[in-house]
């Protein structure tokens, strides 16, 4: 019996599972009883319409562009 002082070595890289945080953002509608008109309320300005966030929109564009 020998020994190996320089041994193949085969590693496995893997990514831990991701737990998503979902933020609901609720915009009501009303018709306005005085003059009829449907409104409803706008996402906040630094909330994205796409409904993704920053990191999710990032990791998609940093694996697209592999």
């Amino acid at each position: 019996m020998g020994e190996d002082a320089n041994p193949y070595r085969h590693q496995i890289v893997e990514i831990p599972p991701i737990n998503p945080i979902i933020v609901e953002h609720r915009l009501h509608q009303l018709v306005c009883q005085q003059c009829g008109i449907l409104t409803r309320a706008k996402l906040p300005q630094d909330v994205h319409p796409s409904g993704y966030g920053v990191r999710v929109s990032r990791w998609a564009e940093k694996f697209t562009a592999m």
